[in-house]
């Protein structure tokens, strides 16, 4: 199984003093099924006390409160998660006539109301043609179909800072950032009743593949009797074992990196680094 090493970091940079912050990390990877942190770190410049807050979804966040705050502050962490190799691919489906019965059924969709909601950010405009299921296609195949659908609607663009942008924005600028492409995902699937969670996470840099130098969001749909399956239409993949898992929400709005409180006036800067790399197990000779 795979283990990679994990290293965020963050400064970030006050134009005037404060006199009290309070800041949320969201950055460790959790424990489930398929993955396993081994070991991870943290550390605060400058140094103060810490403690660990869980969010309504379960997700534990590093906080800090600071009081006479200086100009800067900068936050690292470590982290060694072991991943479990998986094939996106590997599950039997159910018929087509259950699987529509499943997902049109009102005890699904109070099952998993909080996923198929839609708000700011996962709102499609009414005059927007969104694409719907076609007659005998299964939930898999329009997953995949939408995967596709979105990655090719939109330009990836990295100067786009705002991560709280609405789909509205996004659809009139037709470019975006992870967060967007996942924002537009998730719309498209709960206006045709398919469960679809945010998810934010670390992406195991490659070639050609967007996103891996920060953290990064994609989206996990509800498969009738299969379960949550990970999509990430900004790559147009599918979750597998080079994903690894922070947290998940109905939107970015649960899963922001880094969200805080602070008492005072000024503007703030951040600037971060994101490092996933692979662990090389040596063969002897």
């Amino acid at each position: 199984m795979p283990i990679y090493t994990i290293s965020y970091s963050t400064q970030n940079t006050y134009s005037t003093l404060s006199k009290e912050s309070v800041l949320d990390f969201l950055v460790s990877p959790t424990n489930n099924s398929s993955q396993e942190v081994i070991e991870s770190s943290f550390e605060i410049y400058p140094d103060t006390p810490s403690y660990f807050s869980k969010n309504v979804f379960g997700f534990e966040s590093i906080r800090f409160r600071l009081k006479n705050q200086p100009e800067k502050i900068e936050f690292k962490f470590n982290a060694l998660v072991d991943k479990k190799v998986t094939n996106p691919f590997d599950f039997l489906s159910i018929p087509y006539e259950e699987e529509r019965s499943f997902i049109q059924s009102d005890a699904f969709g109070i099952d998993h109301f909080p996923f198929l909601s839609l708000d700011k950010y996962t709102r499609i405009p009414a005059d927007y043609s969104c694409p719907v299921m076609q007659e005998g296609e299964s939930v898999f195949d329009f997953l995949k179909r939408i995967n596709q659908f979105v990655n090719t609607q939109m330009t990836y663009d990295s100067s786009i800072t705002d991560v709280y942008r609405k789909l509205e924005t996004t659809l009139i600028d037709r470019k975006g950032v992870c967060q967007d492409y996942a924002h537009f995902m998730l719309a498209i699937l709960r206006i045709n009743k398919i469960p679809a969670r945010y998810v934010s996470g670390y992406l195991n840099q490659g070639d050609n593949i967007i996103g891996a130098g920060a953290i990064h969001a994609w989206v996990q749909a509800k498969i009738p009797k299969i379960g949550w399956v990970g999509f990430d239409p900004t790559n147009n993949l599918l979750e597998d074992f080079h994903y690894i898992k922070i947290a998940h929400g109905v939107d970015i709005s649960d899963c922001p990196a880094i969200k805080g409180v602070i008492k005072g006036a000024g503007e703030n800067y951040t600037s971060y680094n994101v490092s996933v790399k692979e662990q090389i197990e040596e063969v002897n000779q």
